[in-house]
């Protein structure tokens, strides 16, 4: 029986198939399905952004880098006060903002090019997210939420998380925020208060 199951496997991954937009039965070959490797070997990426340009940006342990030609070669942003680039976020209008270990949140409007402090040291950045107001939002590995005030005065949203890790964080059209942990807190306020779903 195993040997029967292994050769029905084998056959079925060997005339995968899809339905175009016409309804025509297309085969798919496994070798028409691949991965190769794009660069940057030698870091660990933490997450990478597609620009409005169509330039990508990478956040590693080594800081930022950036490629012009669809990840077919990187180039190092000259910004060592970054350090450890732990997460990137786009919003939509093409501002991109980095979070660091231990060295703030960073943000760029011209494509990377140049970047300012907005402040938040001494967190490790793991989750960034912007809502509709402007407002900014950061998980963060060990000392919960913070949300940017005025003039970037980092305040928590909730004593409460300290000691957990959010490396998610989500806020959609309607404006509810959603911070991944040890499962899913919602807020439906802007931060003020938080349920677990």
């Amino acid at each position: 029986i195993f040997i029967i199951s292994f050769i029905l496997s084998l056959i079925l991954l060997s005339n995968c198939s899809s339905i175009n937009e016409n309804n025509d039965l297309v085969t798919i070959e496994p070798k028409d399905i691949f991965w190769a490797k794009s660069g940057l070997d030698s870091c660990w990426i933490y997450s990478i952004v597609s620009l409005l340009n169509g330039n990508l940006i990478a956040g590693t342990n080594y800081g930022i880098y950036k490629s012009s030609d669809v990840g077919l070669n990187w180039e190092k942003v000259k910004q060592d006060s970054i350090g450890t680039a732990t997460c990137v976020y786009m919003n939509p209008d093409g501002k991109v903002f980095i979070g660091t270990y231990n060295k703030g949140i960073f943000v760029s409007s011209d494509n990377g090019n140049s970047w300012t402090n907005l402040g938040l040291q001494n967190v490790n950045i793991s989750s960034i997210s912007v809502d509709a107001f402007g407002k900014i939002f950061a998980g963060t590995r060990g000392n919960g939420i913070f949300a940017s005030g005025s003039n970037y005065n980092w305040k928590e949203v909730n004593p409460d998380f300290n000691y957990k890790i959010f490396p998610s964080l989500l806020i959609n059209s309607q404006n509810i925020i959603f911070a991944g942990d040890a499962g899913v807190y919602r807020s439906d306020d802007g931060g003020n208060s938080w349920s677990l779903k």
